[in-house]
């Protein structure tokens, strides 16, 4: 999908409107619509992704890139902060 953007759009809506809907689904739609420059619909679906999925760490990767060029910079610090907040979670469990 990283350089058919517009076939893996395609694809994830297929998906996605199967009800196949998962957190892999909604986060390479989102990323296929930044790569087609379509920052709101990104921001919609990363958002939605957060809040069905909100330990999902790629979800929150989608959601702070389109937050950036979307130019929700709250947003994209709050971001941040989840990320860095889940990949602590995860380190000290893996560390475990």
């Amino acid at each position: 999908s990283l350089n058919r953007p517009h076939e893996a759009e395609y694809i994830f809506n297929i998906i996605i409107n199967e009800k196949y809907r998962s957190p892999g689904s909604l986060i390479g739609l989102a990323n296929s619509q930044l790569m087609l420059n379509k920052f709101e619909d990104s921001y919609k679906t990363s958002l939605e992704v957060i809040n069905s999925y909100p330990n999902n760490i790629s979800g929150w990767v989608a959601y702070k890139n389109a937050c950036k060029l979307t130019q929700r910079e709250d947003d994209v610090q709050l971001a941040v902060e989840r990320i860095n907040d889940l990949s602590s979670i995860f380190k000290e469990s893996s560390d475990n």
